[in-house]
């Protein structure tokens, strides 16, 4: 199965729906859901770089809360999450938990 993902503001999105629908079903034969509304959760760590395991703790976080999330994105001081409509504040709750925060 495969799964497609498009993150953007929702002005516009039925258009580009049914033609990200139409182009998978004519080019691989494949079936698309696309996932609106969601939302980002973002936050930054200045020493997640220098701390290995900070994306394991992230996912077991989110694991252990029932919390679930689309897509995920780190680098070495910043996490994203793409997450369902209303799922950040949840999660935002338990992450200030879980980290320590200055």
């Amino acid at each position: 199965k495969l799964d497609v993902h498009v993150v953007m503001k929702p002005d516009g999105i039925d258009d580009i729906s049914l033609k990200i629908k139409r182009l998978l079903r004519a080019e691989a034969g494949e079936t698309a859901s696309i996932t609106y509304p969601v939302e980002l959760l973002y936050f930054f760590g200045p020493h997640f770089g220098d701390r290995p395991g900070i994306a394991n703790k992230v996912f077991e976080t989110l694991h252990q809360n029932g919390i679930n999330f689309i897509l995920s994105g780190f680098s070495s001081a910043s996490v994203y999450l793409i997450m369902n409509e209303g799922m950040s504040s949840i999660a935002k709750g338990v992450f200030l938990k879980t980290f320590d925060t200055p």
